[in-house]
């Protein structure tokens, strides 16, 4: 502590050296050190430095002020504490950030103190944790204000060094998902620090998907994590046994009725080919919880990756004046969070009831901040459900409009422009087309019957 304390000291007498020897400098140091940042014995002294210097750009009236009111023997000792008493001296060493870096030390070292003091006489271990958190991360908010910025130029050398870094590590230095091209082609390859968005309307395949993505990086023994607030972890280890051994999901609900050959894929040998640092947690969790969480499963086990399914279902202890607000707050935290851990987080987001059938950002349910937080934004639906069912009949009752006494032929009418607007919309195979027609036409024979059964439940 001694030393710690002799060490904050010396470079106090520094930048107190420069400030008194070059009045330029006082506006640069005053902008990043307060007066509670030196040690009692120097809080007048900057002070006075400070006031002085906003009535007298003169050096030397400065200092003479100075020595009248603090005596020769401890000015004249600062004025020659360096050789070249400069503000190019203190940015040159960075004298400003190692001031800041032991005073962060300190304010720790006593803050640690007192929370020892605490924890001995708690006996609530998981709200002390919760707490001790949320203070350190009150400690770090101030961080950004206390380092002084480089000039681009003097950070090239930095710069340059990055770049050839990633030149060497080619495709290694960004995340690929090997099974999706087309998902690296819209990104060109994931960076630490992306917040990607996967949007859909119930039951599109968001969570599906999370999961081939979860398993494509764990099976490039990149570890990843994955935080479900939806389904419980026993269903999300079930699709992932059952999308490893490629048996559907609801089977293995009731594996009675799997095959013996379907159980020979899911056996331990058969599924222990292949390590998968895959991390599941199903608790509910706020959103420092689950910053909390993420900064945990990367310390440990170097995770580079999160999903989150699903953002809306994440419960802050803040209170919000409106649904949409809060949404926005979750959407910016993510992306904060995301660049501050050095991660990739993927959140799954609802569309609203138009996604289903236009499922675009505009149908976003969540807040539509997340559009502008996210570095990139998908939406998945099955196109399908959109224009054929997988049978291939035309899904027309989401043609059908609820009006009273809409005739048949209007019906057919609609029905008929549908089919020519899809058969164009879809690229279809020669076969496909024939199923598409055969069912069409299936459609029209049946469409009396839909009709009546809709206008019945209107």
């Amino acid at each position: 502590m001694e030393n710690k304390q002799t060490y904050k000291t010396s470079l106090e007498e520094i930048i107190l050296c420069v400030m008194i020897n070059d009045t330029d400098s006082v506006n640069y140091v005053s902008e990043r050190i307060g007066q509670q940042d030196f040690s009692k014995e120097n809080h007048e002294l900057f002070t006075e430095i400070f006031e002085l210097s906003m009535k007298e750009s003169n050096n030397d009236l400065l200092f003479v002020k100075l020595l009248k009111n603090f005596g020769a023997d401890r000015i004249g000792k600062l004025k020659d504490r360096i050789s070249v008493p400069s503000l190019s001296y203190l940015i040159k060493n960075d004298i400003i950030t190692l001031f800041h870096d032991v005073v962060y030390s300190l304010q720790v070292e006593h803050f640690l103190q007192l929370k020892l003091i605490e924890v001995k006489k708690d006996y609530y271990g998981l709200d002390t944790l919760l707490s001790l958190g949320s203070d350190i991360q009150d400690l770090l908010r101030s961080e950004d204000n206390i380092r002084v910025e480089k000039p681009f130029t003097d950070k090239l050398p930095e710069i340059l060094e990055n770049i050839e870094k990633r030149i060497v590590a080619g495709s290694n230095y960004s995340l690929n998902i090997k099974g999706i091209p087309s998902f690296n082609i819209a990104t060109g390859g994931i960076l630490v620090s992306n917040l990607i968005t996967i949007a859909g309307f119930t039951g599109q395949g968001k969570t599906f998907l999370a999961l081939n993505i979860t398993l494509d990086l764990a099976g490039q023994g990149i570890p990843v994590g994955f935080i479900s607030l939806e389904q419980s972890e026993s269903e999300i280890n079930d699709r992932l046994i059952g999308m490893v051994g490629g048996i559907p999901s609801d089977k293995l609900r009731n594996p009675k009725g799997l095959t013996k050959a379907e159980i020979k894929r899911i056996t331990l040998p058969a599924l222990s080919k292949n390590q998968l640092p895959i991390y599941v947690n199903d608790r509910p969790l706020t959103e420092v919880e689950i910053k909390q969480k993420i900064k945990y499963w990367r310390d440990r086990f170097n995770v580079k990756v999160v999903c989150i399914d699903y953002l809306g279902l994440i419960q802050s202890r803040t209170k919000f004046t409106s649904r949409e607000r809060e949404l926005t707050y979750y959407s910016e935290f993510l992306k904060l969070t995301a660049k501050e851990l050095d991660v990739v987080i993927i959140i799954l987001t609802q569309l609203n009831r138009s996604g289903k059938f236009k499922p675009t950002i505009d149908n976003l349910a969540e807040s539509i901040g997340l559009a502008r937080d996210s570095d990139f934004l998908f939406t998945i639906y099955k196109p399908i459900e959109a224009g054929l069912k997988s049978n291939g009949t035309i899904k027309y009752d989401a043609l059908i409009e609820a009006r009273d006494g809409i005739s048949l032929d209007k019906m057919d009418s609609l029905l008929v422009k549908k089919y020519a607007n899809d058969i164009k919309k879809y690229k279809l195979s020669e076969n496909e087309k024939k199923l598409f027609a055969k069912g069409f036409n299936k459609a029209r024979n049946e469409l009396s019957d839909l009709v009546n059964m809709y206008l019945e439940k209107t």
